[in-house]
Parts: C-alpha cells; sequence; structure tokens
C-alpha cells in the first residue's frame, strides 16, 4: 500500500467472521484530505453490510472512494497502476 510514489493507496480490510472493516489511506491521502474523509465511504459500506450485501458494499465502498478522491489525486493520461488490484483472501480457523 505504501509504495506509490504519491503515497496515495487505500487498502480496504473486510473481516466476515469479525464483523468488522477498515478503510486504510495512505500518508499522501490522510496529509490532503479533511479529518474525517472516510466516514461517507464507512458509511455507505455499513449500509449494505446490514443488509447482507457485503459484495455490493465493498463495491459501493471503491467506487465512492474513487470518486472523492478525485478531486485530491486527478487522473494523468501518464498515470499507471503502481499497485495490485487483486484481492487477498485470508484463512479463516
Amino acid at each position: 500500500m505504501t509504495a506509490t510514489e504519491q503515497r496515495n493507496g487505500v487498502l480496504i480490510f473486510v473481516a466476515l467472521k469479525d464483523k468488522k472493516f477498515a478503510i486504510i489511506g495512505d500518508i499522501g491521502i490522510n496529509e490532503k484530505v479533511p479529518k474525517h474523509f472516510w466516514q461517507e465511504t464507512k458509511d455507505l459500506m455499513i449500509g449494505h453490510f446490514k443488509d447482507g450485501r457485503i459484495a455490493d458494499g465493498i463495491v459501493e465502498g471503491i467506487l465512492d472512494a474513487g470518486m472523492q478522491l478525485q478531486t485530491y489525486f486527478p487522473f494523468h493520461h501518464s498515470d499507471e497502476n503502481e499497485l495490485s488490484d487483486d484481492i487477498s483472501y485470508g484463512k479463516s480457523n
């Protein structure tokens, strides 16, 4: 997450079994955005999660965060994806 030039990576961590999640922005984001920047995305995701729509919540959270972050990190035609978009699945015990 910290391996981007502008330090603008985002990690969305979802622990289904524990019913917890976190949205973590790298330092480049947190230096630019308002203090409660992630609250809207968090609330949007929680609404879906409470209705049992986990995948919808994750998708909507990613889309919402991306739209908000465009203000601070607008797309440039020379941009390259510096991080993998892969989903990591941990083992559940």
